[in-house]
């Protein structure tokens, strides 16, 4: 991590590390001997946080604790978010956009409800919908 933050440095890019996967569940994870999410997430955006790195990928469940503890300027990307109605996929741990904007969230990742859809651009619109609803 370290190698990558010099290697990128401050101010020309953002570097974010990875922490938990939300296409695992909390079962899987222990079954792969990684343990809860929250604390295995924790501990990996803290070496992220410690590195240098600008933020960190995590579930939107796990953005409440992270926002709390590593600072405003710690940036959150969160994937697994699913607008209302949207389909799963392959996500185990997902949120819905109002959930993930209220739990601290500000960088959603909203793949496949958006590029899979009939319409892409209703079903983005309906999104920023979402979004502007938490905002006002």
């Amino acid at each position: 991590l370290k190698a990558a933050r010099d290697a990128v440095p401050k101010g020309t890019s953002l570097l974010i590390g990875v922490t938990v996967l939300t296409s695992h569940s909390a079962e899987e994870l222990a079954i792969l001997g990684l343990g809860d999410p929250q604390v295995r997430t924790q501990e990996l955006a803290g070496l992220c946080h410690d590195a240098g790195l600008d933020g960190v990928v995590c579930s939107a469940q796990e953005a409440p604790l992270l926002a709390g503890l590593r600072g405003p300027d710690f940036r959150l990307v969160t994937p697994g978010i699913r607008p209302s109605g949207a389909s799963l996929d392959d996500q185990r741990r997902t949120t819905g956009i109002q959930e993930a904007l209220t739990a601290g969230a500000r960088y959603l990742v909203i793949g496949r409800p958006i590029t899979q859809a009939r319409l892409p651009q209703v079903a983005l619109a309906a999104c920023l919908a979402e979004v502007d609803r938490v905002h006002s």
